[in-house]
């Protein structure tokens, strides 16, 4: 039978790595609060009929680069995230 994933953890192989899953998890968390800050500082801004360049932008940018290396992060190690809120 054919495996979907090449790694397989085994049970304390995932009890080492959970706390470094947490921390994660975690900055996840924080880089989607930004996001979305920034998101609603730029609809506002957008609506308004003033620039959205600046600060707000290069944030919402860096916040989305920090958000992307964590998801490649998991999937370099295979590991299935299938609710980033609840983790």
């Amino acid at each position: 039978m054919k495996r979907q994933f090449r790694q397989h953890y085994t049970r304390e192989d995932a009890c080492a790595l959970l706390p470094q899953v947490r921390k994660w998890l975690e900055q996840a968390a924080l880089a989607r609060a930004v996001m979305a800050k920034d998101e609603q500082r730029l609809e506002s801004l957008a609506k308004g009929g003033h620039d959205i360049g600046g600060a707000s932008v290069n944030s919402w940018l860096k916040s989305l680069m920090e958000l992307r290396g964590l998801l490649r992060e998991f999937e370099r190690r295979e590991i299935q995230i299938k609710d980033l809120e609840r983790g």
